[in-house]
């Protein structure tokens, strides 16, 4: 798992915003609606649970990531790549694009300055 310092504030999507306000609504206290707007905001980011849902996020990217890397290590392997070369080539590419794709993930999206076209 990525490890992160524990008072570096990690970056936080709107799906880790929608999944802070599932798990609270478990809850036996409602969310009130101001409460739920302030969440999806971004005004909650820096705090509490919703750092621990973003780094796990995060965390899960990393290790998925790695998975990507291992198989790509794996396709070396003389019981793989023997007799079929060119194959073990395309895959190996194939699983470090897979890696690269799952890292860009980590990262929110940054915010467009356009106007959405209708």
């Amino acid at each position: 798992m990525t490890t992160t310092s524990a008072g570096e504030i990690v970056g936080v999507t709107e799906g880790d915003r929608r999944a802070m306000i599932a798990y609270e609504s478990l809850s036996a206290i409602p969310l009130s609606p101001g409460f739920i707007a302030e969440i999806l905001e971004g005004r909650h980011d820096g705090i509490g649970r919703i750092q621990l849902i973003a780094r796990h996020r995060l965390a899960a990217l990393e290790d998925a990531a790695r998975a990507c890397e291992q198989q790509a290590r794996d396709f070396l392997s003389p019981q793989y790549a023997t007799g079929q070369p060119a194959s073990s080539i395309s895959e190996r590419f194939a699983c470090s694009e897979c890696a690269t794709a799952i890292r860009a993930l980590k990262s929110p999206p940054p915010a467009s300055s356009e106007e959405p076209s209708v």
